[in-house]
């Protein structure tokens, strides 16, 4: 682990599972989603007004989810388990109904 960097660079989350983190870091999507377990939430930096507003968008969000990208990892995370949701939500992926695409 690279304790003081952001989740986003942990390597063996992004090699086991199928994690984007779009924005790079940027507060400006939800693609970089994460299921804590219980006992590891209670531990996460408070949470800010910005990622409240990006989980609001998040495919399968639960009392326990945060944004990889705003979680600076520490040496009590190591082999720590995060769920990943079964889908993302991607404005990018998105298509406007009023535009030809």
């Amino acid at each position: 682990m690279l304790f003081g960097r952001e989740l986003r660079f942990s390597q063996q989350l992004w090699q086991q599972e199928d994690v984007r983190c779009a924005c790079e870091g940027t507060l400006a999507c939800s693609t970089c989603h994460l299921i804590f377990e219980d006992h590891m939430f209670q531990k996460l930096d408070a949470i800010t007004d910005e990622e409240l507003d990006m989980l609001d968008l998040a495919y399968g969000l639960t009392e326990t989810s945060r944004l990889g990208c705003q979680i600076c990892l520490q040496k009590p995370m190591n082999n720590m388990v995060v769920r990943v949701p079964e889908g993302i939500a991607d404005v990018r992926q998105s298509v406007d109904i009023g535009k030809n695409p």
